[in-house]
């Protein structure tokens, strides 16, 4: 067996030592090479607008940039509309950009900062590549008034095509019109292609660009058909949105309103639409308070999440929405709802009463658009009157002791009501507008109604939101409205009026047993016409003067079904069953000389 000589260990160590000494001269020699190479050198891996100026001094960068056309602004925009161009001179916006910028920022990248700041950006460079962007400004008003005087080179006078309901449920009012023909060039939409060619730096000079023109036409016979034809099936329709506990609605005319001509649906109008919903919808959050002395509420602050309508979700769900009607015309049976986030109250109500007054167990909105001011008046007064009434366990509501003496004395104000078979003027007419949305409010609650009477006929105000029959009448002592409190706790009444939209809440608060109320089989029947219309002389008036104080109202009889369960049980099982008397306008005509 033979045996290679080994090397000793001096001679080991004498190896180590060279290559020692080798690698320090290296270092010693290098590093302030490679340091001086950095500080006259762009680092590798950065581009300005496409050209990679990596290892390149600033010199050479610029040199290179003028080779790609990138270091001067191109001297024009060439626009394009129906084969014909149209020259933007660089110099009439005022154009300015600043390669000197890019190119310091590119030569002191990873170089200026803390060492943090550096280390961070090297290793941006070794993980991926740097762009940079050659900045470039203009004059935008100078940009504006350029593209004003193409519009006026390129736009016709016309007018759109349109179709609107002017009454609605009335296919007789249905409008259309033809439109003339004629072009408008989209200003905003050309100024926002032309900026963002502007900011596009990567090439030495700018694609065309197509002018957006909008081409208003006259509609063809056949078209016009057509479009009635897709209108009529909505006349009388509405669809129905709800959001939390508000119902929204776009009836017949609205729907009308967002058809695009000759088809389609306006994104911009169901916008429109859903940007006054979030006005409505939204709240701000609200924490309750209560002060209850014995077993009198005086101050309350309800409850309330906040509340806010997701709009763009919104946006689409109603513009689907109405695309599917406008094909199918079928009226959703439930109320479509929106998307609504809500933020509940950090403190329970229940905490902070031992009255039982806990949650809301009833609720009711009714609106009476069209009233006279005092009407107006007095509903708020009405409003103010039952607010914070209190009903013990098995005791029962009284809306005509709730709301009290009813006159001028008392602050109420003259507006029509009905009176020995007649509509007319007298002190506290809208008193009703109360009682009818107390009605609700406890029907909602699954309340016993103990006494409740309807209008001798119907009137509009209790039909805006709601279907005919479900209205109470009022008028001290008698007819009154009752209702009793089988609850666990106590019930308190709550009431607001909104005189801006016309509208009334009745809200109910105490304690929830986990009754259901539901009504259902609503039914109109035994219609009749109204009564012949009465001209009676007054010879407080001129001749010639015509002054109507009542108005007509067909005769109907109207029911439905109410019915309250709990679990299996069922509390209450009765119908509601209203009698409306035909009812005839009234004139009076002048015979003063």
């Amino acid at each position: 067996m033979r045996f290679l000589p080994q090397a000793s260990p001096k001679k080991h160590t004498r190896t180590a030592k060279l290559l020692l000494l080798f690698l320090a001269c290296c270092v010693v020699v290098l590093i302030p090479l490679l340091y001086r190479w950095t500080q006259t050198h762009i680092l590798p891996g950065i581009y300005i607008d496409g050209v990679n100026v990596g290892e390149r001094t600033r010199d050479e960068a610029i040199l290179l940039l003028q080779k790609h056309g990138r270091y001067s602004i191109p001297s024009y925009i060439t626009l394009e509309y129906q084969g014909k161009t149209h020259t933007l001179s660089t110099q009439d916006i005022h154009m300015t950009q600043n390669p000197e910028k890019a190119i310091d920022e590119a030569v002191f990248y990873g170089k200026t900062g803390s060492w943090k700041t550096r280390l961070t950006n090297i290793a941006y460079l070794i993980l991926q590549d740097k762009h940079i962007h050659i900045p470039r400004t203009i004059q935008e008003d100078a940009l504006a008034t350029w593209i004003q005087g193409l519009a006026k080179l390129i736009d016709r006078p016309g007018k759109k095509p349109s179709i609107a309901l002017r009454v609605s449920g009335s296919p007789q009012s249905l409008q259309v019109f033809i439109g003339t023909e004629g072009k408008t060039v989209q200003q905003e939409r050309l100024k926002n292609a032309i900026l963002s060619l502007i900011q596009n730096t990567a090439k030495a000079s700018f694609d065309t660009i197509l002018i957006p023109v909008e081409e208003m036409i006259e509609l063809t016979p056949t078209q016009v058909d057509q479009l009635k034809k897709r209108a009529i099936p909505i006349v009388g329709k509405k669809l129905t949105f709800r959001a939390d506990d508000v119902e929204l609605t776009l009836n017949d005319q609205s729907i009308i309103a967002t058809f695009l001509v000759p088809q389609g649906v306006s994104k911009k109008e169901i916008e429109r639409v859903v940007l006054d919903w979030v006005a409505v919808v939204d709240r701000a959050i609200q924490e309750p308070h209560i002060k209850v002395l014995g077993k009198i509420v005086t101050e309350f602050t309800p409850p309330r999440s906040g509340r806010s309508l997701d709009a763009a979700s919104s946006k689409e769900l109603v513009l689907q929405s109405v695309r599917e009607f406008d094909t199918s015309h079928i009226v959703p049976q439930e109320p479509i709802s929106l998307p609504v986030m809500l933020i509940e109250p950090k403190k329970k109500l229940a905490e902070m009463n031992s009255l039982g007054i806990n949650e809301r167990i009833g609720y009711a909105l009714s609106t009476f658009f069209h009233s006279i001011p005092g009407r107006v008046h007095n509903v708020g007064l009405v409003g103010q009157r039952i607010h914070l009434e209190v009903v013990p366990p098995g005791g029962i509501f009284s809306y005509n002791k709730a709301v009290g003496e009813v006159s001028r004395a008392t602050g109420f104000q003259p507006a029509y009501i009905i009176q020995q078979g007649r509509t007319v003027l007298g002190d506290g007419g809208g008193v009703c507008q109360g009682s009818t949305t107390v009605f609700r409010a406890a029907l909602n609650a699954g309340l016993p109604i103990v006494e409740r009477k309807g209008h001798s006929y119907r009137v509009g105000y209790y039909e805006q939101n709601s279907l005919p029959g479900i209205d109470a009448t009022s008028f001290s002592p008698s007819p009154d409205l009752k209702f009793s409190n089988d609850t666990p706790g106590y019930i308190l009444v709550t009431a607001s009026v909104d005189p801006k939209r016309y509208s009334m809440i009745v809200e109910l608060w105490g304690t929830s047993d986990g009754r259901v109320a539901t009504i259902r089989d609503h039914k109109v029947f035994g219609q009749t016409p109204p009564k012949p219309t009465i001209y009676q002389d007054d010879p407080t008036l001129p001749v010639g003067v015509l002054k109507q104080v009542d108005w007509s109202a067909p005769g109907a009889k109207t029911s439905f079904y109410y019915v309250v369960k709990r679990g299996g049980e069922t509390l209450q099982d009765r119908v509601f069953t209203t009698v409306y008397q035909p009812w005839a306008a009234v004139y009076l005509r002048g015979t003063r000389q």
